[in-house]
Protein backbone atom coordinates (compact mmCIF):
# COMPACT_ATOMS: atom_id res chain seq x y z
CA UNK A 1 0.00 0.00 0.00
CA UNK A 2 1.96 3.58 -0.58
CA UNK A 3 2.02 6.00 1.37
CA UNK A 4 0.75 9.50 1.32
CA UNK A 5 1.90 12.56 2.02
CA UNK A 6 1.40 14.95 5.01
CA UNK A 7 -0.98 17.36 4.43
CA UNK A 8 1.07 20.92 3.68
CA UNK A 9 -1.21 22.64 6.70
CA UNK A 10 -0.47 19.78 9.16
CA UNK A 11 3.15 19.87 8.31
CA UNK A 12 2.62 23.52 9.24
CA UNK A 13 0.88 23.29 12.73
CA UNK A 14 3.30 20.23 13.48
CA UNK A 15 6.63 23.20 12.48
CA UNK A 16 4.54 25.87 14.65
CA UNK A 17 4.35 23.73 17.85
CA UNK A 18 7.44 22.13 18.08
CA UNK A 19 9.71 25.04 16.94
CA UNK A 20 8.40 27.15 19.93
CA UNK A 21 11.17 25.24 21.75
CA UNK A 22 14.41 26.67 20.50
CA UNK A 23 16.40 23.41 20.81
CA UNK A 24 14.20 21.71 18.82
CA UNK A 25 15.06 21.40 14.75
CA UNK A 26 13.29 20.18 12.32
CA UNK A 27 14.84 17.50 9.20
CA UNK A 28 13.11 15.74 6.47
CA UNK A 29 13.20 12.35 6.80
CA UNK A 30 12.25 9.47 4.34
CA UNK A 31 9.73 12.51 3.22
CA UNK A 32 8.44 12.91 6.42
CA UNK A 33 8.93 15.95 8.54
CA UNK A 34 10.79 14.63 11.75
CA UNK A 35 11.70 16.84 14.78
CA UNK A 36 15.23 16.15 17.05
CA UNK A 37 16.51 17.46 20.49
CA UNK A 38 20.03 16.92 20.97
CA UNK A 39 20.21 15.42 17.72
CA UNK A 40 18.18 12.67 18.83
CA UNK A 41 14.71 12.22 16.82
CA UNK A 42 12.03 12.43 19.40
CA UNK A 43 8.76 12.63 17.15
CA UNK A 44 7.55 12.78 13.36
CA UNK A 45 4.56 13.44 11.14
CA UNK A 46 3.49 10.54 9.34
CA UNK A 47 0.39 10.24 6.74
CA UNK A 48 -2.37 11.42 9.31
CA UNK A 49 -0.33 10.55 12.51
CA UNK A 50 2.11 11.78 14.66
CA UNK A 51 4.30 9.76 16.15
CA UNK A 52 5.86 10.37 19.59
CA UNK A 53 8.88 8.76 21.09
CA UNK A 54 8.99 8.89 24.82
CA UNK A 55 11.43 7.32 27.38
CA UNK A 56 10.22 4.18 29.83
CA UNK A 57 8.12 6.40 32.47
CA UNK A 58 6.18 8.55 29.86
CA UNK A 59 5.48 5.42 28.27
CA UNK A 60 4.02 3.76 30.93
CA UNK A 61 1.84 6.97 32.48
CA UNK A 62 0.61 6.94 28.82
CA UNK A 63 -0.96 3.77 29.10
CA UNK A 64 -2.86 4.07 31.91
Amino acid sequence: MPWSKVQPERVEAFRTALLRAPEVTMKKMSGCEASHLNGEKFCHALEETMIVRLDEFRRAAAAR
